[in-house]
């Protein structure tokens, strides 16, 4: 019987493989925000383009830095709040030497001397330039008390979020724009120094954007991207020093206001001030760091994802394939590194690593899934027809077999029991069970020893071909060599199992020849690979042919030209039934002397060419051949006055 089909669906798995790709993709693009290794590795990749592939640079022409140090403390009453009035002298002298602008980075949350914080006030207040005050966002960790005391000192002054944006590893990689604050929108201290100066923001609604850092080109200090000094020395410095420039005024302690940036892997922590003071470079001078666009990302990780999938189809020994993923891994970080540092491009690396290996992993289980789901489907359907090494050789190459139909040259052999039925009748079911599968089983292992590929059994007939699934360029000398041998197993199988109701009947074999389509013609639910066209009947009706010839092995012409090394003689020129031209038939005579065999085809010559001395020729056949069924059918007809070598058969 067919066994259940599942053959392998080819548009299902290239579904599958899309997913697959798609899958790898939402893993590359989501990966950073949901697992926290690949977001720490980016990072890690992240700050050291930074810190060693970034260009150095001069100091910055238009900023200067005024920064409270320890030794600023030093020359004052208290350490905190910063004295005002200290304060206040420093920026009025800023202001006199002509400075453009100036951005403080302190917040004012705490009442000092009355008189003092007044002073300050009205020097913020009155300065012909603009100065931006620094203020601590809400949600901060000011109390009421606090922001209620900021609130009234920040009335009538410009002032912005100093606030800094950490990623979750404590590191400042972006720089905080603004936000939302009780009365609108609220800048970041290096967007609004700039809108002062009339130079736009980045644009977009983001608020915020990484920080484009940069060594300085003298030594291995980043401090030296800008020019500083102490607070408590400016008035002793020439006003020449800070004309047309841009002052940030802040802390520059040992302990305090210290913050993780990509530098730290190579000079440790920075000053917040210096963070404020590379957010407002890089908007003064229109720089930034590139960060590819998401279509871009989305194109990048779905391609990497491809080429996994295809690594994974190509079916390439696990050593050259996991050899390509690691040559494509390195070829892309050679990419990313080369983009930055050419043209400040900050291409992701991890994610799309992780797009590359997911998609060919899970393509490589999911492919080797099919592949041992696929043996042993061919396994399973072919194992009770044909040979375990052809079974093997079918598992091994399944690209040979096409389950959906194809041309092919085949030889069919079809074998019946003569007069099976009418003996099955008087025995007992187990004899005759046991009767049918010794000699089923016999013969089936012939086909098997042969390379065939048993068809179906029905019965006691047995139909085997040879040509498919894989293909031979000898299967006619085969079919007809196992026919040989399984004529010689059924003649000694039925005399050796004689039963209370007589021998077994003589077994008679049709073999022929041609192209036929052959596949799995079992329907949706099950697997019948089988073939079909006119060559399956011709050898069909060749097997009832032996029935008029007294023959037990009938040959089409087709299969005899493909076996010169086995000797035949012609039996006739049959018209079969439902046919309308006739085919020469021959037989088989491996035990026949040449001689014996070239006299018999002189005597089918003379009966093919009306010649009345074929009957005489035949008589003499006899004669050294008796009974010889060949022989006695065309004497018996040549008696009965047929002439010729054609008959036709009426009956299958």
């Amino acid at each position: 019987m067919p066994v259940p089909a599942k053959p392998v669906n080819s548009k299902r798995k290239i579904y599958t493989l899309v997913v697959i790709v798609l899958v790898a993709m939402g893993v590359g693009l989501m990966s950073p925000k949901g697992l926290p290794f690949v977001r720490i590795a980016e990072h890690w990749l992240y700050d050291v383009r930074i810190a060693y592939l970034t260009p150095a640079r001069a100091p910055h022409p238009d900023i200067v830095l005024v920064t409270v140090t320890e030794d600023t403390f030093s020359n004052l009453p208290f350490r905190s709040p910063l004295d005002r009035r200290f304060f206040g002298n420093v920026v009025s002298h800023l202001v006199v030497s002509g400075v453009r602008a100036i951005g403080v980075d302190s917040i004012f949350d705490q009442a000092t001397v009355h008189e003092d914080d007044v002073y300050l006030h009205n020097v913020f207040r009155r300065a012909a330039i603009p100065v931006i005050v620094g203020e601590a966002a809400s949600q901060t960790y000011l109390t009421e008390k606090q922001r209620a005391f900021q609130k009234a000192f920040l009335s009538n002054l410009n002032s912005a979020y100093v606030n800094v944006i950490t990623d979750k590893d404590g590191t400042v990689r972006r720089a905080f724009r603004g936000q939302q604050g009780p009365k609108g929108w609220v800048p970041g201290l290096a967007d609004s120094v700039a809108d002062a100066l009339g130079v736009s923001p980045p644009g977009g609604t983001k608020n915020v954007h990484p920080i484009a850092y940069y060594p300085a080109l003298e030594g291995d200090q980043v401090y030296k991207a800008f020019r500083s000094f102490p607070a408590h020395t400016v008035p002793f410095l020439p006003k020449a020093w800070f004309k047309d420039k841009i002052v940030l005024f802040g802390a520059e302690l040992t302990l305090d206001d210290r913050l993780q940036t990509p530098f730290s892997r190579t000079v440790g922590t920075m000053p917040g001030l210096y963070v404020h003071a590379y957010a407002l470079a890089q908007i003064l001078d229109n720089r930034q760091v590139k960060v590819p666009p998401v279509y871009l990302q989305i194109i990048l990780v779905a391609l990497v994802a491809i080429c996994g999938v295809v690594l994974a189809v190509a079916h390439w020994p696990i050593y050259l394939r996991w050899g390509a993923i690691a040559l494509l891994t390195i070829a892309g970080w050679g990419a990313g590194i080369a983009f930055y540092r050419l043209g400040g491009v900050m291409m992701p690396l991890v994610s799309p690593t992780l797009s590359l290996f997911f998609a060919s992993g899970m393509a490589t289980i999911y492919l080797g899934y099919q592949e041992r789901q696929q043996q042993r489907f061919l396994r399973d359907a072919f194992s009770r027809y044909v040979s375990p090494n052809l079974v093997d050789d079918i598992v091994s190459n399944p690209d040979q077999l096409d389950l959906e139909g194809e041309r092919r040259d085949l030889t069919y052999v079809f074998t019946d029991l003569a007069g099976f039925t009418s003996l099955a009748e008087q025995l007992d079911p187990a004899e005759l069970v046991n009767l049918l599968n010794g000699y089923i089983d016999g013969m089936c292992a012939i086909v098997f020893r042969h390379g065939g590929t048993v068809d179906k059994i029905v019965g006691d007939a047995i139909v085997a071909y040879w040509g498919a699934p894989i293909e031979s360029s000898n299967h006619r000398a085969r079919a007809v060599a196992c026919a040989l041998d399984m004529d010689e197993f059924a003649e000694n199988y039925r005399q050796q199992h004689v039963t209370r109701a007589g021998e077994l009947g003589i077994t008679r074999i049709g073999i022929n020849s041609g192209s036929a389509i052959v596949g799995n013609f079992g329907g949706a639910n099950f697997f019948d690979y089988t073939a079909h066209g006119d060559m399956v009947n011709t050898a069909a009706r060749l097997e009832g042919a032996n029935k008029y010839l007294g023959t037990r092995i009938c040959v089409g012409r087709e299969t005899r030209e493909g076996c010169p090394d086995l000797p035949f003689r012609s039996v006739a020129d049959l018209i079969l039934k439902g046919k309308t031209e006739a085919i020469r038939v021959f037989e088989p005579v491996p035990n026949m002397a040449p001689a014996q065999i070239a006299e018999f085809e002189d005597a089918f010559q003379s009966l093919s060419d009306d010649d009345p001395g074929a009957l005489k020729k035949y008589q003499n056949l006899l004669q050294s051949a008796a009974n010889d069924p060949v022989a006695t059918l065309h004497c018996n007809r040549l008696r009965a006055g047929q002439t010729g070598s054609g008959m036709t058969l009426t009956g299958k």
